[in-house]
């Protein structure tokens, strides 16, 4: 009787421990640059530029064409060459976890330019690995949310970069992103609690306590 009421007692300390709280994501890296100054051919500052050049996109600015979405970045800077945008920092990814990585993106939304009606192509990669994913962002296309989930095949360090493909000279505008948020998913605690429920009642059928 006293096993069986210690190992009930272990079940409800278990359930405590896995409450709401247990199980929260870990943000790894979280940008919506409105932080930032604001200008043309400005580099964000927890990013580099490679190839060509940004914008951020001042609030109220004349070139702010999604007014309410705080700061955001112009993929496609004031040069005619669209910058490869990518993280300072690197992350060192495990093997087996689960991440999430969470962006916004728009389309140019300029009219007065030669080839204004065509979709452009963003590609987003994890720099270190062969990790990428694409989007064909149509012209006029106001900011969406995306969000990808992936392991990775062994532990491995990473940056994160967006890249605007279209071909210089550009024409300056578009697409644009924001609110960039890189997190470890973990297991979920119900998941968890069955696991350990499932061991301890194992346990104690091998005993026969139950």
């Amino acid at each position: 009787m006293r096993r069986v009421s210690f190992v009930l007692a272990t079940v409800v300390l278990l359930c405590m421990c896995v409450g709401p709280g247990f199980g929260a994501a870990t943000v790894l890296f979280s940008d919506d640059f409105d932080s930032e100054t604001g200008g043309l051919r400005s580099t964000p500052s927890k990013w580099e530029v490679s190839g060509g050049s940004v914008d951020i996109i001042p609030v109220g600015a004349d070139f702010d064409y999604l007014p309410g979405n705080g700061k955001y970045v112009d993929l496609d800077g004031s040069t005619n060459h669209p910058g490869v945008l990518t993280t300072k920092l690197s992350f060192d990814l495990t093997a087996g976890s689960t991440y999430l990585l969470e962006y916004r993106l728009a389309g140019s939304q300029r009219d007065d330019v030669s080839g204004a009606s065509e979709t452009e192509t963003v590609v987003v990669s994890l720099e270190g690995t062969a990790l990428t994913r694409t989007h064909e962002v149509p012209h006029k296309q106001a900011f969406e949310s995306y969000a990808w989930s992936f392991t990775v095949p062994g532990d491995v360090l990473v940056r994160l970069s967006f890249e605007n493909t279209e071909a210089s000279p550009s024409d300056n505008m578009g697409p644009l992103l924001d609110t960039v948020r890189l997190s470890v998913v973990p297991v979920p605690g119900g998941v968890l609690l069955a696991g350990l429920g499932a061991g301890l009642l194992g346990w104690l059928r091998r005993r026969k306590v139950l």
